[in-house]
Order: structure tokens, then sequence, then C-alpha cells
């Protein structure tokens, strides 16, 4: 959806790439954004862990068994992460002619 490859012509990649808060695309926008983000990220974690860490029996065994298996299993929001940051900048740089300054803001709120 962030790379434009689904809902293009529905604008879906817009709501990702340029969020709107209070009619205003702002830090606060990008720090909602930066909460469901992160929000999806512990799901997929927990959800995975529920579903799947049954199958390795030893990792009961380790102490803390949850961060060792979030570490493990972070490439996926490690990866989407990159590329939605990746995608943001090149959006505000093309579409949005975003100031340097204005766009590091914004991406702090990620």
């Amino acid at each position: 959806m962030i790379t434009g490859n689904f809902g293009k012509y529905l604008g879906i990649p817009y709501l990702f790439l340029d969020p709107e808060y209070l009619n205003k695309v702002s830090f606060a926008s990008f720090f909602m954004m930066g909460l469901l983000t992160a929000g999806f990220s512990m799901a997929f974690h927990i959800t995975g862990y529920i579903s799947d860490g049954h199958r390795f029996s030893f990792i009961g065994t380790l102490p803390n068994p949850f961060k060792k298996f979030t570490i493990n299993n972070s490439i996926i929001p490690v990866v989407f992460l990159i590329t939605y940051v990746y995608q943001i900048i090149g959006f505000q740089i093309n579409n949005e002619f975003s100031s340097p300054y204005g766009l590091l803001k914004n991406l702090g709120g990620l």
C-alpha cells in the first residue's frame, strides 16, 4: 500500500505518505502514524509469539523469551519501516515540495 502497488486509484497511499490531522500535515499527524505503526508491529510480534511460540520449546528456557523472540522476528517490521520512511521522503520531496527541515521535523514524529 505504501509503495502504490495496491489501491493507487483509490488514493490509499496518500493516507500513509501524507497523513492529515485537523486538516494539516504536521508532526502530530506523523506522530499518530508512528503510534499506529508501533502498535501493528507489537501486534505482529505478540500474534507470532502466541501462534508459533510452542514450536520452539527451547525458547522457554531462555531469560526474557518474548524479548528474544521479538528480536529474532523483527526483520519484517524493520524492512517495512525502512521502506515506509524511504517512500515518505520521496513523496514529500517530489509532491509536497517539503523543506529538509520540515521533512525531518515530520519524520521525527514517526
